[in-house]
């Protein structure tokens, strides 16, 4: 399913932007994401691995 990159994809670049402007709170706020995006990516690929 491509839709899943395309967010990620997207969701990444603007936090990429949004760290260009760090803030403190900002930046904390982020990195919350970015564990967040890659839990949501390792279990797209388990879920993905057990379909196949």
């Amino acid at each position: 399913m491509v839709l899943p990159v395309s967010i990620s994809t997207s969701y990444y670049a603007k936090a990429v932007r949004d760290r260009a402007e760090a803030k403190p709170l900002v930046w904390a706020r982020n990195k919350l994401a970015d564990l967040r995006l890659l839990l949501l990516q390792e279990a797209g690929r388990l879920e993905s691995g057990h379909h196949n």
